[in-house]
């Protein structure tokens, strides 16, 4: 077993210069809004600042392979292209 894994579980990892796309559906957002802030603690444990983090908001979720699609395709913010894009 490695040193980052525990019983298939990923254990958390110093990621602060990873850039994150989270894409958010407006609809259910009930739900989807608990997804958020799950994903957003989830990127604390990993200490990914709130700077490296971009949080796209969609109607539905027809929209969101559309806009993984060009977070995947354009540069992040800054340099270099996203290391995760959550939906």
């Amino acid at each position: 077993m490695s040193q980052r894994t525990q019983k298939n579980k990923l254990l958390p990892f110093d990621a602060r210069a990873y850039r994150v796309g989270i894409i958010v559906s407006q609809f259910n957002g009930d739900i989807t809004e608990r997804l958020l802030k799950s994903a957003l603690a989830m990127a604390k444990q990993y200490k990914i600042p709130a700077k490296n983090i971009v949080i796209k908001r969609v109607s539905g979720s027809v929209e969101i392979p559309v806009i993984l699609k060009a977070l995947a395709e354009s540069p992040a913010p800054g340099a270099g292209r996203y290391e995760a894009l959550v939906a």
